[in-house]
């Protein structure tokens, strides 16, 4: 299995709140499998690519409506929630998303995270040019037109 193609769109804090968040990523295997929604993020220790994910969920006690983990209330009756209802991991930290998409071992990750960091860096550059276009938003474009894609 071979990293083919790494799409970059950069987020240019327009699209965060805190300025982590750098850039969304598309990433294709073998010219046959794409996993989408990857993030570049700056993180305390340099930049790390964060895997596609969901958002956890659970059930109001009362009314049985879905709820995220990170709400205090529940959005149909107005219930306060436990706030000790989402998984704390050794350190303490609440879980509110979990990963739908992610290597399964170091090697992997490492060739995942040098192929979207490299892939970062060159749109970096790219994005300096005068008429720059991000190649990001062609994947659409061209998914779109694949009868295999449904």
């Amino acid at each position: 299995m071979i990293v083919t193609e790494v799409r970059i769109e950069l987020a240019d804090g327009k699209k965060t709140r805190n300025g982590h968040l750098k850039a969304f990523g598309s990433l294709t295997f073998d010219d046959m499998f794409v996993v989408h929604e990857l993030k570049i993020i700056e993180g305390v220790g340099g930049l790390f690519v964060a895997m596609p994910d969901r958002e956890l969920t659970d059930f109001c006690y009362r009314c049985r409506h879905k709820t995220r983990l990170r709400d205090c209330y529940c959005a149909r009756c107005g219930t306060r929630l436990d706030e000790n209802r989402a998984f704390r991991s050794a350190d303490g930290r609440v879980k509110l998303h979990a990963d739908t998409a992610h290597p399964i071992n170091a090697e992997c990750r490492e060739m995942v995270q040098s192929a979207v960091l490299q892939a970062y860096a060159k749109e970096l550059e790219l994005a300096k040019q005068p008429g720059y276009h991000p190649r990001y938003e062609d994947l659409d474009e061209a998914e779109a037109g694949d009868p295999h894609n449904r």
